[in-house]
């Protein structure tokens, strides 16, 4: 269940990011990079 709402949570943080990216042009590949990261090291 936690699982699920992480995912959920995960898919809202990176449509916002390519939200942004189009506005700004950050590169999505780093920030994705980066949000694995961290959910590989919290879990």
């Amino acid at each position: 269940m936690f699982c699920n709402y992480f995912l959920r949570f995960r898919y809202f943080i990176y449509s916002v990011f390519v939200f942004f990216s189009k506005k700004t042009g950050f590169t999505i590949k780093n920030i994705n990079f980066a949000v694995d990261k961290t959910i590989k090291y919290h879990l």
